[in-house]
């Protein structure tokens, strides 16, 4: 498992470089999204790294209205914010991922 989750965090950090080379900002987006996922597949020591990605991904889909990325980065957020301890920030990041969901029909758990 540890492979593979060295291989996503490689293939996603070249993503996010292609993207930012071509200024691609979508593409970026969600490529700092699979390394937010990647991190995270990489259990509690990835947490970190994890909100650091989501937070970046947050950030541009927030700028160019890309919710159903936003939803699923926010999702990430809750997960990495619960695996670091931080149960309330957890909570807001989920409920507000499940709003969006909600809001566009989107079908991701939970």
């Amino acid at each position: 498992m540890a492979g593979f989750v060295a291989e996503a965090l490689a293939e996603a950090r070249t993503a996010v470089q292609q993207a930012i080379r071509y200024q691609e900002t979508s593409n970026c987006a969600w490529a700092l999204n699979a390394m937010g996922d990647a991190h995270l597949a990489s259990g509690s020591a990835g947490a970190s790294d994890a909100v650091e990605a989501y937070q970046k991904c947050e950030a541009i889909a927030e700028e160019q209205g890309l919710l159903p990325l936003l939803a699923k980065c926010r999702f990430g957020l809750g997960e990495a914010y619960g695996a670091l301890g931080q149960p309330e920030i957890a909570t807001r990041a989920l409920a507000s991922a499940r709003r969006i969901r909600d809001s566009i029909g989107l079908q991701i758990a939970p």
